[in-house]
């Protein structure tokens, strides 16, 4: 069994697989996005190259600038697929993965045609699949990916709302290197927040502070009346350590706190 390795969009390999899995959901036909610590990657990535007007690439080989400040390494990719009848039809299900997996297996040439990125199915199945990634024949890595794709994958707020965040996610074009591009479609940073607050855990705290401080210092304001939305009444103590944490301010008056369910996307 390889040894688990932690990845971020700054590494090749794991970048050009993202791209590759976007490439290949499109086909299907299936409305999709990233979800959790690679979308929060991604939101990160798209405004650390605008506000420094260079790609990922030039920002990872600054010195002044140390990128795992600002992105935390993960093991998985987080993907939220939104299928017809909230995915009651195991058949179409079945076909659509196995269409999508099978574009994803093989060799393929990086951007720069440097180095050569294998891809190959340890294990499948329909929620949590392992992908084996080789970079020049060297020893192989895991990358898993998580695959909700049903509203019961996003308990604690329902299927209005785990369509809503499919349906409303943003296309990012990340410049990677001066020829490539990354187009990744990922959640929007409010629906990213909500599902980091309902569960706070230390990760999500992480990804929490520096998706926050990357909008802040790009000048953006965070939709508070979003997060009132999604997370009130349930999540009411998650939100008050989120203005704790942030020094956002979101209302919470006239609010009585319930119990907490922490089921949903990670």
């Amino acid at each position: 069994m390889a040894k688990r390795f932690l990845y971020t969009l700054g590494n090749e390999e794991f970048a050009f697989l993202a791209n590759r899995i976007g490439e290949k959901l499109k086909d299907t036909g299936i409305p999709y996005n990233f979800v959790g610590g690679t979308a929060v990657q991604a939101h990160i990535l798209h405004r650390l190259t605008q506000k420094y007007h260079t790609n990922v690439k030039s920002l990872a080989e600054n010195k002044h600038i140390r990128l795992q400040d600002y992105i935390r390494p993960t093991d998985d990719i987080d993907l939220a697929l939104l299928f017809p009848d909230n995915a009651q039809n195991p058949a179409l299900v079945s076909s659509v993965l196995r269409k999508f997996y099978d574009g994803l297996d093989g060799v393929f040439l990086s951007h720069d045609e440097k180095h050569l990125f294998e891809y190959q199915f340890a294990r499948r199945g329909e929620r949590r699949p392992v992908l084996k990634v080789t970079v020049d024949d060297h020893n192989p890595e895991d990358i898993a990916l998580n695959i909700s794709q049903q509203s019961r994958h996003l308990r604690s707020f329902g299927i209005r709302f785990y369509e809503e965040f499919i349906s409303q996610g943003k296309n990012l074009v990340i410049p990677y290197t001066p020829s490539y591009e990354l187009k990744l479609k990922v959640c929007k940073p409010e629906h990213i927040l909500a599902t980091k607050i309902s569960q706070f855990r230390a990760k999500d705290t992480m990804d929490i502070h520096n998706l926050v401080t990357v909008m802040q210092d790009a000048g953006e304001i965070i939709d508070t009346e979003e997060l009132r939305k999604i997370l009130l009444p349930v999540h009411y103590e998650n939100l008050v350590r989120f203005n704790s944490l942030t020094g956002i301010n979101v209302n919470l008056s006239m609010q009585a706190p319930q119990a907490e369910d922490s089921s949903l996307i990670q």
